[in-house]
């Protein structure tokens, strides 16, 4: 890696570091002042990411089934898709997004990627927060954020979708390592929306986390609604991977459907409307009392 880079990361965790000191109090107030009880656990565990033994426990039973896949493909390949380009062509000609390149993932390598501990837990409190009783989830990859919302305290249902089927094969396994109360569609996203829809079936929660790309997101974040419960969510990850990926969010945070947004760090969270009444708009940002990420992938 480039020293001019890791120095600047280093620089940066410093700021964050010091933000984090000198913001906490008016942090608090924020929180009091203007959100709801359910929300205060998953603020405070965003911003100060302290981990119980018991969230301790579950990350390290949930990254074990991570060591056993990397371990299983240390010598052989998967077929998985990689997120396009921003400037990609994205969008055919029935107006369904095109997804990245369909690419062979070599030594394990796309086990390493996903959400760990801290941001698995995160995944948890979110659906507590929302007391979310289902759960529909854009990208599967090998099944470890389901795992942390298949353990959520409210047990709820878990409908993963995940165009390779490679993956899907291993997300199965390792899902039903924490619960049986869940599905693995092997499907592009827009085509089992759509059949979700038709089937009348509905959400509380969508987590979107494929195709790191800004039309891809708000594409995404205007389709979804059709599958949400009154007062559903939608749930945005790395909303910092790229300049364009923050656009998106920034968009979609100033959607009047939605009566509350919150940034919780690389994260993005959007509460629909629970009916048409006119109400004042909720929008927190934590990264304004901890300093913004850094780019995943500048200029992507």
């Amino acid at each position: 890696m480039n020293i001019k880079i890791i120095i600047r990361k280093v620089f940066h965790r410093i700021s964050i570091f010091k933000n984090k000191f000198l913001n906490k109090q008016k942090f608090q107030k924020e929180l009091s002042d203007n959100l709801s009880s359910n929300f205060i656990d998953l603020l405070n565990f965003s911003y100060n990411s302290v981990l119980s033994r018991k969230d301790i426990d579950l990350g390290n039973k949930i990254e074990s089934f991570r060591l056993s896949v990397a371990d299983e493909y240390k010598d052989k390949g998967l077929s998985t898709y990689a997120s396009p380009r921003s400037g990609s062509k994205l969008v055919d000609n029935h107006g369904k997004i095109i997804p990245g390149s369909f690419v062979e993932s070599k030594k394990g390598g796309f086990a390493r990627t996903g959400t760990g501990i801290k941001t698995g837990i995160q995944l948890k409190k979110i659906a507590e927060s929302l007391r979310a009783q289902s759960v529909v989830e854009l990208g599967t990859n090998t099944g470890l954020s389901g795992c942390y919302f298949l353990s959520s305290n409210d047990n709820p249902f878990l409908y993963t979708i995940e165009g390779s089927s490679d993956l899907c094969k291993i997300a199965e396994a390792n899902l039903s390592k924490i619960s049986k109360n869940f599905h693995v569609d092997n499907g592009m996203f827009d085509d089992v929306i759509d059949s979700l829809n038709q089937r009348n079936k509905k959400f509380d929660l969508a987590f979107v986390d494929g195709q790191h790309e800004e039309q891809a997101t708000l594409h995404y974040a205007q389709k979804l609604k059709s599958i949400l419960n009154p007062g559903g969510a939608i749930l945005f990850d790395d909303i910092f991977w790229s300049e364009g990926m923050n656009s998106a969010w920034n968009k979609v945070a100033s959607d009047s459907d939605f009566s509350m947004t919150l940034d919780i760090g690389t994260r993005g969270l959007c509460i629909l409307k629970e009916d048409d009444k006119k109400i004042k708009k909720i929008k927190f940002e934590l990264t304004n009392f901890t300093g913004k990420p850094l780019y995943n992938r500048e200029g992507w």
